[in-house]
């Protein structure tokens, strides 16, 4: 009677272990979901440097494309993935001809949290991540992220 207890609480317990497991991996995937950007949320700088920059990006995405494309600030949306330290921007596409319903912008952080280095990358429609440029940033106060 005694060994049938013991296997009937162990396979009880495991369900519920396993339901744990299952429930934790919900809530994970619910903290990637898309959330409402707002401003200053990577920072508010006192100084900036430019270490890197692509010719071909930076005059594309610095220039006519940023404006046309990445300037709205209704409804903009990001995703951090604290893994690789990335922060994606989903921007709403109003240009019909890139059969695209979002525009993204890519920063990828680097070098530490009071004098960080963003990374910029821009994605317009189906078009592959293209990289711009990459600045060091002097915080008045450190990111969280």
């Amino acid at each position: 009677m005694k060994k049938l207890a013991g296997w009937l609480f162990f396979g009880v317990f495991s369900v519920i272990m396993l339901l744990a497991i299952l429930g934790a991996n919900q809530v994970s995937a619910a903290r990637v979901e898309w959330k409402p950007a707002y401003s200053n949320m990577l920072g508010k700088p006192y100084k900036h440097k430019v270490i890197k920059y692509s010719p071909t990006g930076w005059g594309d995405f610095e220039g006519g494309d940023r404006k046309a494309y990445f300037s709205s600030d209704k409804h903009i949306q990001y995703r951090y993935i604290k893994k690789s330290r990335t922060v994606i921007y989903r921007y709403n596409n109003h240009d019909k001809a890139l059969r695209s319903k979002y525009n993204y912008q890519k920063i990828v952080l680097g070098h530490g949290y009071k004098t960080p280095e963003y990374s910029y990358y821009y994605k317009l429609g189906q078009q592959k991540w293209a990289y711009t440029v990459t600045y060091r940033f002097w915080l008045v106060k450190p990111i969280k992220y």
